[in-house]
């Protein structure tokens, strides 16, 4: 038996955790922070884990015709993600030769100790490299959209609900490498002197209309290594607008009612020039624990963290002049960067709405008059975005709709602005600012 390379190994160990529930970008962090593989490696497994997610469902399909049982689901789970990461190798990847890509995964049913295995691991896989062109046909030509893009089928008719013939074009902006943004922390550094050390190193960049987000071409974050720590934080380019909307000030009283992990609360308060409050709530503890890690890196010390549920309020009188409600969400927008996300059925969110409408009631109850609240949500769906905001000014007199700025890439919704990853090439957002009188 040749040796299975390692990073093969760990790729089909994090598919086989997704499938149980995991979260591919948590695991491939953990593994890249442990340094057990070279940065080649690790890109190898990054490529692997996050193509065979993404196309998950069209994989899954088309292994299933192979089955006797037909279905996947029957499988064992090992078993299964081994097929599944070779399944993509052979259609999706040229890094190894078909023959290659066989023999290494009838291999690793050896080292999971599923020798039993080996015999269909090795049928099913010839059977694909010797219909490779007719199967990605098949797929791309299939008259299912949630074959074609590989999304759930109720994910699929939701936003068709909502977007009817852009559907398509969303769906499609689900798949492939997004844009990496950065946001520069003006605390320990200035715009001007980030940039000249990104010219220095001949990194690729562009501006964008956010002072202080700049966003990376090709692979330029991972030359940024030798930057200072805390210099600088990795952070989508939409949520920095959320912040922008924000317009939090130096020497304001600000809440951020879902704060963890922190990216947020770090802007504004590099926006505050780290005078001020800023009260950072979340649920659990852990997470609480993130946001102040993150405002240490970044050199931040005016920021109180609170282990508050905010769907039942404060236990406190305090009032903000601003307030941001980045609420827990199904996170469509996201899919790109999180692709099991995909997988999901949007029944899982059925209750978000009334969780996310009882964190703006009980948020906004706390917002000075003339204070600014920002809404908003990494997802698409207009029952977790504008209905919210629709639903909540139809019931409080004392707020009006602020009007948010025309952002790079997003539109006018029936409340606030939508960021669609077809019109950005990025994520899904949505941004709703309200007043209160």
């Amino acid at each position: 038996m040749a040796a299975v390379p390692k990073s093969s190994i760990k790729a089909a160990d994090i598919v086989a955790r997704v499938s149980e529930g995991s979260f591919s970008n948590l695991l491939l962090d953990a593994l890249r922070y442990s340094g057990e593989l070279s940065d080649d490696e690790m890109r190898q497994v990054t490529a692997t884990v996050c193509g065979t997610v993404e196309k998950k469902i069209a994989i899954d399909h088309i292994l299933s015709g192979y089955l006797k049982k037909g279905s996947t689901e029957k499988l064992d789970r090992d078993v299964r993600a081994i097929l599944e990461t070779g399944a993509y190798r052979i259609l999706y990847m040229d890094s190894m030769p078909d023959h290659a890509v066989v023999n290494m995964c009838v291999d690793m049913c050896s080292r999971y100790r599923k020798t039993s295995a080996k015999g269909l691991v090795n049928a099913i896989l010839r059977k694909i490299a010797q219909s490779r062109n007719e199967i990605k046909t098949s797929i791309e030509s299939n008259p299912s959209p949630a074959m074609r893009y590989s999304v759930d089928e109720s994910i699929c008719e939701a936003i068709s609900a909502d977007y009817g013939e852009r559907t398509d074009d969303i769906l499609a902006s689900f798949s492939g490498i997004k844009p990496v943004h950065i946001r520069i922390n003006t605390l320990k550094t200035d715009e001007g002197s980030f940039l000249e050390e990104l010219d220095s190193k001949e990194i690729q960049y562009e501006r964008t209309d956010i002072p202080g987000c700049i966003r990376l071409k090709g692979g330029s974050l991972r030359l940024m290594s030798s930057f200072e720590k805390g210099s600088f934080r990795v952070q989508s380019y939409a949520a920095q607008c959320a912040v922008d909307a924000l317009c939090p000030e130096p020497g304001i009283d600000m809440l951020d009612s879902c704060s963890a992990p922190g990216g947020k609360t770090v802007s504004s308060a590099i926006r505050m020039k780290n005078t001020g409050t800023i009260t950072a709530v979340d649920k659990y503890p852990g997470r609480t624990k993130l946001v102040e890690n993150a405002c240490r890196e970044a050199g931040i010390d005016i920021v109180r963290t609170v282990v508050a549920n905010m769907t039942k309020g404060l236990d406190r009188d305090t009032m903000y002049d601003r307030i941001l409600c980045d609420v827990p969400c199904s996170g469509l927008g996201e899919i790109s960067g999180k692709p099991e996300i995909r997988l999901h059925r949007t029944e899982e969110y059925k209750e978000l709405p009334a969780i996310q409408y009882e964190i703006l009631e009980k948020s906004a109850a706390h917002l000075k008059a003339g204070g600014i609240l920002v809404y908003s949500t990494c997802t698409i769906l207009k029952r977790e975005n504008e209905e919210i905001i629709e639903r909540f000014l139809s019931r409080h007199e004392e707020f009006t709709e602020r009007e948010v700025k025309e952002y790079e890439g997003s539109e006018k919704a029936a409340r606030g602005r939508i960021f669609l990853p077809s019109n950005l090439n990025s994520e899904g957002f949505y941004i709703a600012s309200l007043l209160r009188l």
